[in-house]
């Protein structure tokens, strides 16, 4: 089964995103727009992976959770991957100040490691997937679009519980289920 560890993001925040989304889509540029109730930010993703390797996932989670405290987090800037102003392959919403959760990150990291996934060679960059880019066509309006939104701010979230996700993928769109949610302490 695709599996990948994320938390989820409020009523208000989806709104708001919904509504950039609206803004951007005006642009013409051939872009997979993420549905507002499939919108979360992913800690990590483990991909294709075994009944066994989720029960081990789980150990790890159950092992940690509960030094894990609940936090707040900002949602603020548009952005790309890459970067503009080369041709981006993803639109994305940022988090302004995530070192609580860089810290949850990197110490499940090190167990999930211990337990058979691989090193993450890239550095955490914990943002919201607004958009998946198909093609170039139209894709000036969109970079316009972005610069002119790129400050953008969507509100804030309390992060209280992080949830281990299932995800199927089907022809008008992947569908999350959730396996299990790991409450934070207070």
């Amino acid at each position: 089964m695709r599996v990948f560890l994320a938390f989820d993001v409020n009523k208000s925040i989806k709104e708001k995103a919904g509504d950039i989304i609206k803004i951007l889509k005006r642009t013409g540029g051939t872009v997979r727009w993420v549905k507002p109730e499939n919108m979360h930010f992913t800690i990590k993703f483990f991909g294709e992976i075994s009944s066994e390797d989720v029960e081990n996932i789980d150990s790890v989670l159950s092992k940690h959770v509960k030094s894990f405290k609940s936090f707040t987090i900002k949602i603020s800037g548009i952005d790309t991957f890459p970067s503009l102003p080369k041709n981006p392959r993803v639109v994305w919403a940022g988090i302004e100040n995530f070192e609580e959760l860089k810290n949850i990150h990197d110490t499940l990291l090190n167990d999930f490691q211990k337990i058979g996934f691989p090193e993450e060679h890239r550095d955490f960059k914990p943002h919201l997937t607004l958009g998946r880019v198909k093609n170039t066509n139209g894709i000036s309006g969109l970079k316009k679009a972005i610069n002119r939104n790129r400050e953008h701010y969507f509100g804030e979230i309390e992060v209280k519980e992080l949830v281990l996700y299932k995800s199927e993928l089907t022809p008008n769109g992947p569908i999350y289920r959730a396996l299990k949610k790991y409450i934070l302490e207070k």
